[in-house]
This record gives structure tokens, C-alpha cells and sequence, in this order.
């Protein structure tokens, strides 16, 4: 009966809270791990389970197991896997066994080559080459390959990180931190927020549609200097600080139908 219950909290409750026992209930955000087998999991919004493969990409998100919560395995079991989780963005730099490429991370595992030694340096410090994981070839197949990294401008790593505090933010299963937008060839998202004075907004790239941020009337709107990205590759990202109250719009110049709107107050 416990097990037919679970299936319909899956089903029916929005996957708020999954009923796994007497005094355990499973929400979106939570680590489980069932009572026979040690791997830790992220219970999502989209109710699955995704693992951690390895344990130092746990460690870009946690910095220890004390909130991971013990369920059976039989119930571990009525959890759908959705898949693996990657690694948080602007923590480490990584690298697969089998290539000397080495890649910092983006939103939602977008991996982007780093250009050159001097473009480590500037991003990560003198101890760059300390901070690279290798990362067996057989999760590659968890990132996708975005537009590389040339100059140390190109990769505001600390922006990223702050941007993406959570895995379900990070797999798009919720809306990231105000001053956030994504970007992806079906506009934006959110594509209206509010902030205060002095907030920098940060749009990032999320696949190949290529967009170009720019002030909405463009080319230059003359309360918005500067407001324009140049085109964007996946996963690069630009980031504007609105300092004037107002409403200030913006749009894709690449796909001029897309718009958004900024009110700051």
C-alpha cells in the first residue's frame, strides 16, 4: 500500500513531497541514499532522482554528507532516474581522461575550452593546473560542448556560480536567482523582472541560437549605454548593472521578435 501511495504523490502532488516512510517524506532539493547501497542522489523538481557519478562533483555543490537522508532501497526504487548531475559552474576546471583540453564550466553543464595558459591563470590564479578535475570519459556525455573561452573576460566565473545555487537551477527545473535571465533560441526567461538600483542583470546562452542582448529601441538607446552583447555563443554570458529607476527594455538584435523587459525600482 506504502509503495502505491508514493506512485500516486508522484502523479498527483506536483512531486512536492514524496511519503517514503514512516517519518521520512522526500522533496524537491533533497539527498537520499538508500540503506543498501552507498550513492547519493539529488531528488529534482521534475520528481527523479539524478546521481552524483563521482564524489568530486558532490563537493562543487556540498562541503559534506550531514543533510543526506537514508531511505530504503525498495522505495529509492519508485523514483525515476533522470540522469547524472554535473558540476557546479565556476567551482573547477575540467578535463576528460583521454584529452588535454581543459574546460571551465557554464549553466547547465556547458563545458568551454580554455584558450590558453594565460587564460587559466587570469580566471583561476597561479594554481590553476591544482584546480582540474579529470573526469572519466564515460560522463562526457553529460555536458555539451560550448563556445570557447579566448580572453579572461569571456568567463565571469563567480557571476556563474552565484547564479546557479542549486541543481535543479542548474537542469532548468527552476527559475534561477533574480537578476538572472536564460537564453535560448526560444527567447528569454524570465522575459520581465524587477530589481533595485545599482542590480546587475546577467543574461547566459543556453544553445546555439546565437543571440545579441541589446537595448530595445536599438542599435543605442541613450538611457542604456552599452547595453549590447555582441553575439553569444552557448554558453557565454553578458551582464549589465541598471542603475536609473525605470522600465528599460531589450531584445535579441539576431531575433528582433524576442524581447524583455527590466523595471528597476
Amino acid at each position: 500500500m506504502k509503495r502505491i501511495l508514493i506512485a500516486l504523490s508522484l502523479l498527483f502532488a506536483g512531486f512536492a513531497a514524496v511519503p517514503v516512510g514512516a517519518q521520512t517524506a522526500v522533496q524537491s532539493g533533497d539527498l537520499i541514499k538508500s540503506d543498501t547501497n552507498p550513492a547519493v542522489y539529488y531528488f529534482a523538481a521534475d520528481g527523479k532522482r539524478y546521481v552524483f557519478p563521482t564524489e568530486r562533483t558532490y563537493f562543487t555543490w556540498y562541503a559534506d554528507f550531514s543533510t543526506v537522508k537514508t531511505i530504503s532501497a525498495g522505495d529509492l526504487s519508485l523514483l525515476p532516474l533522470g540522469g547524472n548531475v554535473t558540476y557546479r559552474p565556476g567551482v573547477k576546471m575540467l578535463k576528460i581522461q583521454s584529452d588535454p583540453t581543459v574546460y571551465a564550466i557554464s549553466k547547465n553543464g556547458i563545458l568551454r575550452a580554455i584558450g590558453s595558459e594565460a587564460v587559466a591563470v587570469a580566471l583561476y590564479g597561479s594554481t590553476w593546473n591544482k584546480q582540474i578535475d579529470d573526469l572519466p570519459d564515460a560522463f562526457f556525455v553529460n555536458y555539451k560542448v560550448g563556445a570557447p573561452i579566448s580572453s579572461a573576460s569571456g568567463y565571469d566565473k563567480e557571476t556563474l556560480k552565484t547564479g546557479v545555487p542549486t541543481i535543479n537551477i542548474d537542469k532548468l527545473l527552476a527559475a534561477g536567482p533574480t537578476g538572472y535571465v536564460d537564453v535560448r533560441a526560444s527567447g528569454f526567461t524570465p522575459n520581465a523582472m524587477t530589481v533595485a538600483p545599482g542590480t546587475k542583470v546577467t543574461w547566459i546562452a543556453l544553445d546555439g541560437g546565437q543571440p545579441f542582448v541589446a537595448s530595445n529601441p536599438h542599435p543605442l538607446h541613450t538611457d542604456q549605454p552599452g547595453l549590447q552583447s555582441g553575439t553569444l555563443g552557448m554558453g557565454e554570458s553578458f551582464s549589465y548593472t541598471y542603475t536609473q529607476a525605470g522600465s528599460w527594455g531589450y531584445h535579441n538584435h539576431n531575433a528582433s521578435t524576442q524581447t524583455g523587459t527590466v523595471t528597476v525600482q
